[in-house]
């Protein structure tokens, strides 16, 4: 059965790290990254999906394995982030349950894009993937 998405849930570590509806992003990104830091060290592989476009920058160097769930695979901005990891990248099946959106999104990442993302320092930039 599909997974409900609420939107008034708990929006994890990086956008909430005191689960308290405080939005220290900046807080949370650094307690992320201690995290998996920490699990690395342990020599642990780490698996992450990126729900959003930007965090990528700041924690791909430490993941080894990026996923898409059902919905970010459907969606072209993540298509187009994919391309540029420089990790294996997983797709999900579609929203209603079939391979296609997943065989769609790989295809799609495959190319080369041009989009606008950040540098690991924040500044906005142009990204060329191939």
């Amino acid at each position: 059965t599909p997974r409900k998405s609420y939107s008034t849930a708990w929006k994890g570590l990086i956008n909430d790290p005191h689960i308290s509806g405080s939005t220290q992003i900046n807080k949370g990104l650094i307690k992320a990254r201690e995290l998996l830091v920490g699990i690395t060290k342990l020599g642990l592989p780490i698996s992450m999906e990126y729900l959003d476009p930007i965090v990528p920058q700041f924690m791909s160097d430490i993941v080894s394995c990026a996923v898409f769930g059902p919905r970010i695979s459907e969606s072209q901005v993540h298509r187009e982030l994919a391309s540029g990891l420089s990790s294996p990248v997983g797709f999900v099946n579609g929203t209603d349950g079939s391979l296609q959106q997943a065989v769609d999104a790989c295809s799609a990442s495959t190319c080369p894009h041009s989009f606008l993302s950040v540098t690991k320092q924040g500044l906005a930039a142009i990204v060329h993937t191939n």
